[in-house]
């Protein structure tokens, strides 16, 4: 059984990691944009 700090740590942990890819798709989609303008 795991604890509730785990719980809240794996939680956070997963928020971060959805926002990062987030990130990086999006600075991918731009970087895309610029180089189809270019």
């Amino acid at each position: 059984m795991t604890s509730t700090i785990e719980t809240d740590v794996t939680q956070k942990l997963g928020a971060i990691n959805l926002e990062v890819s987030a990130a990086v798709k999006e600075a991918a989609d731009t970087i895309k944009e610029q180089a189809d303008a270019g």
